[in-house]
């Protein structure tokens, strides 16, 4: 492979997380690996069947439809274009995000249709308050009950922002 700088990442295989990638005896950092010329790596990849979940619901805002909501967990330790997972509502306002990997999380529930804005750190951390903070370690579940941030929210923060 040319020399510069890469990202490992895993594809997903049922109920598993990528764990961690080393290589003689040093972790290293997935989400930039920079390979030199010449390079002879031997990459030792864990994954890990012992994901964390969450579930959950959303109340309702007074004359807004549900279906316009999604909830967005996002990673505080990876790095920003990697860390959203996104959910849907079903018609009763549950959410469920399955095999995502242990670590801390800010989870949003929004009206927001953008989610390359929430890649924004300024963006996050302004609506940081609104949104519900929490840590997982392997094989934990959570079960939590979130707020929706109206679209005139987000777009006052975007134009505080100027983006």
């Amino acid at each position: 492979m040319p020399p510069g700088k890469y990202q490992v990442l895993f594809n997903g295989a049922p109920r598993c997380h990528f764990k961690s990638v080393q290589s003689g005896g040093r972790t290293l950092n997935t989400e930039s690996l920079e390979v030199a010329e010449c390079a002879n790596l031997d990459l030792l990849m864990t994954f890990s069947n012992n994901a964390a979940s969450v579930t959950g619901d959303v109340e309702a805002l007074q004359d807004q439809p549900g279906h316009s909501v999604r909830v967005l967990l996002i990673s505080e330790e990876r790095a920003p274009q990697w860390k959203i997972n996104p959910a849907e509502l079903d018609q009763s306002l549950h959410f469920s995000i399955d095999c995502f990997r242990p670590g801390k999380y800010i989870v949003f529930a929004t009206q927001e249709q953008d989610f390359d804005i929430w890649n924004n750190t300024d963006f996050v951390n302004l609506l940081r308050s609104e949104g519900t903070e929490m840590e997982l370690h392997e094989n934990q579940h959570a079960t939590l009950h979130l707020k929706i941030i109206p679209k005139d929210v987000t777009d006052r923060i975007r134009q505080q922002l100027g983006i």
